[in-house]
């Protein structure tokens, strides 16, 4: 009798925890995902983020829904994914300003090399200094002889304290020895009508943002940002050629939050490699981008650390800080 009453209470309890724990794992992803993208809307990035995803979209069999959070320069929305369950249905689509804002604040709220999760590179975003037709330097190297005349002289735009091409524009200086007046703007993209009309002098734009304008001869291009030629500006050499190491490329990249399960992780990078390799997202990053090289997740990390490094370098010598 008390066998009988031992087989039926475990049966009970079995039947108790089966009650609430599930008899086999969802596969991922099985509800939508959420992307958010460090940048504003119709930007650059922003556009290659959502090409991107129309091709993920369909291999994942799931929507993904991109919500732009650019404030603070990509701090307000880098708070909300490291907050963001670790569970693969909240990314984050980040520029290289990722690894630049934690020079800038003081307190960021979050460690930002452990309380990520990295998936892959997702593009190179190459830039081109750009000035007006008439300005008298041709080259970077010939504006280095005419700011070395004249230090303080000639004025170099960016999208802001601390931007990319504000560091782009530091580290031309400091590798030609020459000085140029700072002046941010909010954004790249307001300082583009003052440098086709010369209020600015000189500043780092997109490629994709301003190559129909050097093309159409609006602006002036003295060289692009990567130490390679670009096929959308074939035509432009590297800045590199005149001012030596000079090799700047900022990019793009997809992360999760610190945690992320391996096989979560390793699914999504399978995924987002192939939607890169993608023929027609490969025809789009002709125009708006350049092909980054595939890394491992530690090699990512690594990569991240070093590119921490080198910004936190140039954020000192210009002694750039945000509040």
């Amino acid at each position: 009798m008390r066998f009988q009453t031992r087989i039926v209470s475990v049966f009970f309890a079995a039947l108790c925890i089966s009650s609430v724990t599930p008899t086999y794992a969802q596969p991922y992803p099985s509800k939508p995902i959420r992307i958010i993208a460090l940048n504003a809307v119709g930007s650059g990035l922003d556009t290659i983020v959502r090409n991107l995803t129309t091709v993920l979209t369909k291999s994942l069999g799931q929507p993904i829904i991109v919500e732009n959070i650019a404030g603070a320069g990509g701090l307000t929305g880098s708070q909300m994914l490291v907050r963001a369950p670790a569970d693969g249905y909240t990314l984050a689509a980040v520029s290289s300003q990722y690894t630049i804002i934690p020079h800038l604040y003081a307190n960021l709220g979050f460690d930002p090399d452990k309380d990520i999760t990295p998936i892959a590179l997702l593009s190179g975003i190459p830039m081109v200094l750009v000035t007006r037709p008439a300005f008298p330097a041709n080259s970077a190297s010939e504006l280095a002889a005419l700011a070395k005349g004249e230090p303080f002289k000639y004025t170099l735009s960016s999208g802001g304290v601390g931007s990319a091409q504000h560091l782009a524009g530091e580290e031309l200086q400091q590798l030609g020895q020459f000085k140029l007046t700072h002046v941010p703007y909010k954004g790249g993209g307001p300082a583009v009508p003052d440098l086709v009309s010369g209020n600015v002098d000189v500043g780092f734009l997109a490629v994709a943002t301003v190559a129909s304008l050097v093309q159409s001869g609006k602006l002036k291009a003295l060289g692009v940002s990567p130490a390679k030629s670009l096929a959308l500006l074939a035509q432009v050499p590297p800045v590199g050629q005149s001012i030596p190491d000079f090799d700047v490329e900022p990019w793009l990249a997809l992360i999760a939050p610190a945690n992320l399960p391996k096989a979560v992780a390793e699914k999504l990078k399978i995924e987002v490699e192939a939607a890169i390799k993608n023929e027609s997202f490969q025809a789009f990053i002709q125009q708006q981008g350049s092909p980054m090289k595939v890394m491992t997740i530690d090699e990512l990390k690594r990569f991240f650390a070093d590119e921490s490094r080198k910004n936190g370098d140039l954020v000192r010598m210009s002694g750039a800080k945000l509040q």
